[in-house]
Formats: C-alpha cells, structure tokens, sequence
C-alpha cells in the first residue's frame, strides 16, 4: 500500500478546501470564488447585490434558491452533489458518534437508512465500523480493499474516517507496520474532527507503545485523555488508563503493584473485564493459579478480543504443568481467528512432553508466528524458552542465531516508517 500517496491525497483535499468539505453553503461559496480568483463583484454582476452575496457568504441569512443556482452555475459548482455530500457528512457524523460510543444498534439502523438511498460507499463505510465494533475481522478486510483504493472520489471527511477505522482495524488484528504507516497520513494534519482525533492519538498511543516508540507517545496519550475528557467518554477513558497500566507492567513491576491497587474495580463494566484480568494475572502471578477457574470462567463471558487471549496466554503459562486443566482450553481455539494464531501455537507448545519436539514447534513456528504479529510479549517469551533448550544441548551457536533473531525482529518493529 502506498502511504505516501494516500497522505499526499489527503492534505491536497485539505489545503484546496473544496465544496465537498464544507459545512454550509455560504462557505462553499466562498471558498469556490476564492478558489477562482474571483470578486464577489464579477460573481454577483446581473444576479444580486454584492452586499447580499456577502451575507450569503458569511452565513448571516438563508439565500433566495434562484440566486444561489444562477452563481453556482456561474462559478460551475454542482449543487446537487454538494447537496448529497453534505447529506453524507451528515449521516457519517451521526454514525461516527454511535461508533465512538459503541453503539451497535444505532450503527445498524443508520445502515438501513443508508441502503435504501442504494448508495454503496456509505453503505461500506457503515459496515466496516460495525465489524470493527464486533470483532468481525474477515469483513473488515474485505471492506477496507474496496474502500481504501476509493478515496479519491471521497470527499475529505470520508477519507479521515476510513484512514483512523483502517488503523484500528490493522492495530486490532496485530498488523502494527500497517496501523502505524496509515496513521502517519494525517500526522501534523489539522483537519480531523475531535472524535477521530482522539480515536486517532489513542490508537496512535497504543501503537507506539507496542513497537518500541515509547519516547515519543506520551502526546499522542495526553491528547486522546484531553478530547475523551472533553466528551465525557468513562468508557474510553478507562481503556485508555488500562492500556496504560498494562504497557507499564512490561516495564516496571514495582510501579504497575503500586498504581494497581489504586484501579477503582466498581467503575469496570464487562467491556473492560478482558484487559482488568490480563492486568491482575500480570501484576498478582499467584491469582492464576489460586483462581484459575474462576478466572477461566469469567474470560468466557466476553467477546474474543486481544486482551481475552493475552489474558487466556497468561493463564495458561501460569498452570502449564497442570495438563488437564490446559485441555480445557482447547474449544478457545478450534476457530480461532487468524490474528490469535500465536495464542494458539503456544497453547500446543504447551502441550508437548516431548523436548525434541518442543524444540521444533518453539523454532519452526511458535517464534515465526510471534514475529509475524509483531508481538514483543511471545517474540521474547518464546526466544527464551528455545534458548534454554538450546543451551542444556550446548548447542551454543544456535543460541547466538536465535537471539540475533529477536533483536532483529524488535529493531525492526521500532525502526517502521511510512
């Protein structure tokens, strides 16, 4: 995919502010005369007075419709597509707010709606925010190949949020070089409305948390808590806070057991329940297997995200001696979708009595796989487990090459650019 391009798109859309962008049609107005070199004298002559058009331009009173036609005509400006992507503008801020609030239901009437107009893209769009919402990622590839190479003929706010949905779709299904280089399109771009903005610094908090960006993610995390404060958005806030706790955990012990005990637990709801006991088994290791059971249980009741998994992968290395238990994980991944493969391969990793073939699986496809998803957690856990067998061989070289391998595959992750 090239990036640039789509960035260099979105900021011509931006800096030629043409009529798809605009709110109201005194602007559109404008900005097309300006955009024309033209003086409101020569686009008003034998149509209206220049005082009148300037009260048009500046949204100070409603326009007789003749007029507006004879100098939209004059300066060769289509009202009825302004007409249609302003109602698109519209219905897309609509569905944006139930997205950003989850709200599936909403998203789904907006989409009836939207179908018997028979206008695709839209139609698209709509259903590429509801699967995100609902973890359906097969659909949310299929809509990206269609809606990505389509931007051009989408005006500026369509792009935007096609762009910061794309993001969190790659971010969701572990695709951190594809999330962080579409994000990079808008960096420094100023034409984003403040819900996606902060969509967009959360994601792109989140994603250079996960690569090893971690010097320069503080701004992107101060914004996205400034906007999701400004809309009173609990929810977000809290996954913001969480994501934060569970990014420190990696880091610092001592901290994350301090800022733990301080995680007000009744403000969670079940969204959150996923990442709260990913923490809980990260910060509190004797839970796992004290609760194993009860922790198992309560995974069950949600929806199978990232954090279900890493709190499943957690859970599992906490009681890997314990074989019966682990065999109850086995209905998690008989469908297993394909982001969550290196979940699975370390559950039949796990599995294995055998050192030889223990071995085999950790180098032949356990440690591909994690590099694969770019996933610093197993890419080290699993450079570990082999090099321990490795060195009980003696088989010293080969510890060199694997642990080559992972500083490779993190150097890597951190050095993506656009």
């Amino acid at each position: 995919m090239d990036y640039k391009r789509i960035k260099r798109r979105i900021t011509e859309k931006y800096n030629r502010k043409t009529v798809d962008y605009s709110h109201y049609l005194g602007e559109v107005l404008k900005r097309k005369r300006m955009e024309l070199s033209m003086t409101q004298e020569a686009a008003s002559h034998g149509i209206c007075s220049v005082s009148y058009l300037s009260k048009i331009e500046n949204n100070k009173m409603s326009p007789n419709s003749l007029f507006v036609r004879e100098i939209s005509d004059r300066m060769g400006i289509d009202l009825e597509a302004y007409a249609q992507t302003f109602e698109d503008i519209n219905v897309l801020k609509e569905g944006l707010q139930a997205f950003y609030y989850q709200d599936v239901a909403k998203l789904e009437k907006l989409l009836d709606n939207v179908k018997t107009l028979n206008h695709e893209t839209m139609s698209d769009l709509f259903k590429l925010l509801i699967a995100n919402l609902e973890g359906d990622y097969a659909e949310g590839d299929n809509l990206l190949t269609t809606l990505l190479p389509g931007m051009n003929n989408m005006d500026l706010f369509s792009s935007i949020t096609i762009i910061i949905v794309a993001s969190i779709h790659y971010y969701e299904t572990r695709r951190y070089k594809q999330a962080y280089n579409m994000l990079h399109t808008l960096e420094e771009f100023e034409g984003v409305h403040p819900m996606l903005r902060g969509l967009e610094s959360m994601y792109a908090y989140f994603i250079r948390q996960k690569i090893g960006k971690k010097n320069n993610s503080a701004a992107h995390y101060n914004e996205a808590h400034k906007v999701f404060s400004e809309y009173n958005h609990p929810k977000k806030l809290m996954t913001l806070h969480l994501h934060k706790l569970l990014f420190l955990a990696e880091e610092d012990p001592r901290e994350i057991r301090r800022q733990f005990r301080s995680l007000r637990v009744e403000c969670l709801d079940d969204e959150h329940q996923n990442q709260y006991l990913a923490l809980k088994l990260m910060v509190e290791p004797n839970f796992a297997k004290e609760d194993a059971e009860h922790v198992l249980f309560k995974l069950q009741t949600n929806r199978k995200d990232e954090w279900f998994y890493r709190a499943l992968a957690l859970l599992m290395l906490a009681n890997r001696d314990d074989i019966a238990f682990l065999k109850k994980f086995s209905r998690f991944f008989e469908e297993v979708s394909e982001p969550f493969l290196v979940e699975k391969t370390l559950y039949q990793s796990l599995l294995l009595t055998d050192k030889k073939s223990y071995k085999n699986l950790l180098r032949d496809i356990c440690l591909p796989m994690a590099i694969d998803k770019q996933e610093t957690f197993y890419i080290r856990y699993f450079t570990d487990e082999l090099s321990d067998i490795l060195v009980q061989e003696a088989r010293y070289k080969e510890v060199h090459v694997v642990y080559q391998r992972k500083q490779r595959a993190l150097k890597e992750m951190a050095a993506i650019r656009s």
